[in-house]
């Protein structure tokens, strides 16, 4: 990608997250130091990258810590608070936080105090990457650690534009929740649609709805009109006018082998063969043609359940899937991951600024929202006592104020997936992106235009 790399330490914990955010700021990460190298390592890593750069064989070097103790060698002391921090108005989270202590400039503080703090080629970070990766409290980590790289390598850090998704799951219902009593009537879930589909029209963005191709009707299997003909007559034309994406969320949504009245499954893709799942995808397929009018471009096994048989099924048929997330590179043969191991964990009231300070450092939220997240968002703010942040919730959910963020510019998911593919292909030459395919690449934020 370019001639300035990451320097990761064998063995190191913290190579995980180094091959992530090598790959989203396309850096190469190497075990070998050099001068044109910045090493990152933990706090058990300091001594040898301390010594790495007083020989200079390390242009600088990042190290993480989370846990509370005193200064050891260039890393400062650390002390853990937990509650909000506040990090300028309307850009708050909530959890555990480590505060440092020590010489050096602060570029990430907040109310508690300082949490990374910049000394000459040093930077120290006080929180746990690879435990906390996917969470929204530590959202300010990424920018202060960008620039840090891209000064001491002389380079730019070469990231997607700042992008988002937002996938709204079991839309209008299925056959798990047929099963379990929680669908709403078809009437219920159009006035539902109606005000969450309108924010996105009107914002100009979009929301990606996953969506079954089957329901029951006692013992049946019934096409999924036959239940909600109305709510998906809703989606139909958002599809048509370019605010509603389909991501196909498989046939049933149900395994009617491992359901029974004690237990149910809805990983139907968990188990099955290439062919019988090559089947079920491609009438999944069919039905989103015929029925919302346009051929889904991503999937999305119910809790991502995905056996081998039906990976095979989906390069066969052509129909890139999203996989749970997994640190190194997003893209991942012909499928992607998803980059939030969770959407509600650290998120204060309805502060959703930090997702736009994700997407700002090249690292696209990828929101998904169902109804159990839902309800774990109001026992959340109920168990806090933040009654006036539960009213205003009460009456706009998070689905419908998401939209209206600033700094993020909502896709569908084809397009996401368009963009992780070609952003596997960037490179970085001096001081120079190159995107082979053309599509924008954002330096710190500021587009640069491909040659």
């Amino acid at each position: 990608m370019s001639d300035g790399t990451i320097f990761a330490p064998e063995g190191s914990g913290i190579r995980p997250f180094a091959d992530t955010i090598g790959w989203l700021w396309r850096v190469p990460v190497t075990d070998s130091p050099s001068g044109r190298s910045v090493g990152i390592g933990t706090i058990e890593d300091g001594v040898e990258l301390e010594a790495l750069v007083a020989s200079r064989q390390l242009a600088g070097a990042a190290v993480f810590g989370s846990r509370p103790g005193p200064d050891q060698g260039r890393v400062p002391g650390r002390q853990r608070l937990a509650g909000t921090a506040r990090f300028g108005p309307g850009l708050a989270t909530q959890g555990d936080f480590t505060v440092l202590h020590g010489p050096g400039r602060a570029v990430a503080e907040s109310s508690f105090g300082a949490h990374a703090l910049r000394d000459g080629s040093w930077l120290t970070l006080g929180f746990d990457p690879v435990a906390s990766w996917g969470t929204l409290q530590h959202f300010w980590a990424l920018r202060p650690l960008a620039d840090f790289l891209a000064e001491l390598l002389q380079r730019p850090m070469a990231m997607l534009p700042p992008l988002g998704m937002v996938r709204y799951d079991d839309v209008p219902g299925t056959a798990e929740q047929q099963l379990k009593g929680e669908t709403k009537s078809d009437a219920h879930v159009r006035r539902r649609l109606r005000r969450i589909l309108g924010a996105y029209r009107r914002a100009g963005a979009v929301i990606n709805v996953a969506v079954a191709c089957r329901a029951l009707d006692g013992d049946r299997e019934v096409p999924l009109e036959s239940i909600w003909p109305g709510s998906l007559e809703m989606l139909r034309e958002g599809i048509a006018e370019g605010y509603v994406e389909q991501v196909c969320h498989g046939y049933l949504h149900l395994d009617r082998d491992r359901s029974g009245p004690d237990e149910i499954e809805p990983r139907e893709f968990a188990r099955l063969d290439r062919p019988e799942a090559h089947r079920r995808i491609e009438a999944a397929l069919e039905w989103g043609t015929s029925i919302l009018g346009a051929r889904p471009r991503t999937f999305i096994a119910p809790n991502w359940g995905y056996s081998s048989g039906s990976l095979e099924a989906l390069g066969e048929i052509g129909l890139p899937a999203w996989l749970p997330f997994r640190f190194g590179p997003l893209v991942d043969g012909p499928n992607a991951r998803e980059t939030l191991v969770s959407t509600v964990n650290g998120i204060h009231d309805l502060d959703y600024a930090p997702l736009a300070a994700l997407a700002a450092a090249g690292l696209p939220p990828y929101v998904t929202i169902h109804g159990g997240l839902m309800d774990a968002r109001f026992d959340g703010l109920r168990g806090l006592r933040h009654a006036g942040a539960l009213a205003r919730l009460a009456l706009r959910r998070d689905l419908v104020r998401l939209p209206g963020v600033p700094g993020i510019r909502w896709v569908g998911s084809g397009e996401l997936m368009e963009r992780l593919r070609a952003h596997d292909r960037v490179e970085v030459a001096g001081a120079e992106i190159r995107s082979p395919d053309g599509v924008e690449v954002s330096a710190h934020g500021a587009p640069v235009a491909a040659p």
